[in-house]
């Protein structure tokens, strides 16, 4: 699932189904923004935060007064990962 409120594209489907759409999609957004339902906490400079990307929303909620700010990504998707382990798992066994 992918939600992403301020950059969603044009919908071009019947006018009734984007009046269903819309209103799910609010009441879908409206249940993500709920306090009990987020963890926030403050990266320290040099922290570094892995997760699972395809199993949680995540998101900023500020951003320094200067603007300035260094945040390095990198996505590694799972299957990429299970090759590189099944390869050196295969290595390790004929070695």
């Amino acid at each position: 699932m992918r939600f992403n409120n301020r950059s969603i594209g044009t919908l071009r489907r019947p006018a009734a189904e984007l009046e269903e759409f819309y209103a799910a999609y609010r009441c879908f957004g409206e249940l993500l923004s709920r306090p009990e339902r987020r963890l926030e906490f403050r990266l320290a400079p040099g922290d570094c935060l892995i997760f699972d990307n395809t199993r949680l929303l995540h998101a900023r909620t500020a951003f320094a007064e200067s603007g300035e700010r260094h945040l390095q990504g990198a996505y590694a998707d799972i299957d990429g990962l299970a090759f590189t382990l099944a390869v050196l798992r295969r290595k390790a066994v004929t070695a």
